[in-house]
């Protein structure tokens, strides 16, 4: 399937004002996985994306960017690849921005033990280059973040066989997950990747996002657990607090635990996996979105949640997804207003949905693109 990015040109509804114009498109060619920074005074944003240029069993790709200014998007301009891959197109890139500089992190393959790092000082006109050495682990997932200090922050998943025991005592093999994290000042100089201390005691933790706040930086990942009264392991939520500029972190902290399952569900927390949690700091609170889907069915839903300083739930968490089955939610904040989108298929096919904050509830507001248009990734 050949996918091409849309730009939709202006954001207002009567209710909530969030809403589209007919989208425009952005690319002519393959494109995947777009992921938008904004200049952190405000002044621009650039959209980054994977140009994929697909053969039998695979295929290459490039890192490319557009820069908006003033509402008019440049040319596409490759800046990182190219790189090969096999089978599906791979989400093998993160970027950040902080105090003018870009920082762009790509995972270059299967083959490739490196993560590659990539910064501009001048609004990504040009990139330096830098690897991280990963040793002898595969690398995927890199996310990079901007955090209160100023500094970056780089998380990446190793991969590696491992041999594991079922609930009949039988040996298989699988794939284990764990998670390295690196901090720069500057973009320029890295630290080692070294493992992630809080998720250390956790069997295969993926998916980190990081938040700054007003008291430090929240971190959200997810992570497998077992449970005595389950004969399977479900996906949690876990949160990690640093308040000393990245230097030192809590113990992670069960975040999707009993309190926040409702009552009224008659299943306890080990019966839904919970995961791509993603945060949104906004007038001083922190909000947490992510997806739950039920032990019983692949069918899952967005739900949201209010944290506190610590990282614990704040109050009540909420469904805020009412159709289809539902995935990959964002938060982001406009005009002083809350906002979740995400992807569900109440359509027949992958459209974007919307829902606005007012007060204490969520209200959904629709979002779609044309009928008969399928989507399948943003940010």
């Amino acid at each position: 399937m050949i996918c091409r990015l849309v730009e939709y040109q202006e954001i207002r509804s009567r209710e909530h004002e969030l809403a589209q114009t007919y989208p425009a498109p952005l690319t002519a060619v393959a494109s995947y996985f777009p992921k938008v920074v904004t200049a952190s005074d405000g002044s621009c944003s650039w959209c980054f994306f994977e140009e994929v240029l697909p053969e039998e069993g695979g295929g290459q790709l490039y890192v490319s960017v557009q820069r908006s200014t003033g509402g008019s998007w440049s040319k596409s301009r490759r800046v990182a690849g190219p790189f090969r891959y096999g089978g599906d197109v791979p989400d093998c890139f993160s970027v950040a921005e902080s105090r003018g500089i870009l920082v762009l992190a790509v995972a270059s393959g299967a083959s490739d033990r490196t993560l590659r790092v990539y910064t501009s000082r001048n609004g990504a006109d040009s990139f330096a280059e830098q690897g991280l050495s990963v040793q002898e682990q595969t690398v995927v997932g890199p996310r990079l973040f901007a955090a209160k200090n100023g500094s970056f922050m780089l998380f990446a998943s190793l991969g590696a066989r491992e041999v594991a025991v079922d609930t009949e005592r039988q040996q298989y093999e699988r794939f284990a997950f764990s998670l390295v994290s690196s901090v720069s000042p500057d973009g320029a100089s890295w630290t080692p990747l070294e493992p992630f201390e809080p998720s250390l005691k956790l069997s295969n933790p993926f998916s980190p996002f990081l938040c700054p706040t007003d008291e430090g930086d929240v971190v959200v990942f997810q992570a497998q657990y077992e449970s005595e009264r389950m004969p399977r392991l479900s996906n949690q939520l876990y949160v990690t607090v640093s308040r000393d500029g990245l230097a030192s972190w809590s113990a992670a902290a069960l975040l999707s635990g009993e309190e926040s399952v409702p009552l009224s569900s008659g299943y306890t927390f080990a019966h839904y996996h919970n995961q791509r949690p993603y945060l949104c700091f906004m007038d001083g609170r922190l909000h947490l979105l992510w997806e739950r889907t039920l032990y019983t069915t692949e069918s899952s839903s967005i739900w949201a949640a209010e944290l506190a300083g610590d990282g614990s739930l704040a109050g009540a968490v909420e469904q805020i997804s009412l159709y289809g089955s539902a995935h990959r939610p964002v938060l982001f904040g406009y005009r002083g207003t809350l906002y979740a989108l995400w992807f569900d298929n109440r359509r027949g096919v992958d459209s974007v949905s919307a829902a606005a904050k007012k007060g204490l509830l969520w209200t959904e507001d629709p979002f779609s693109f044309p009928q008969g248009t399928a989507v399948q990734r943003f940010v």
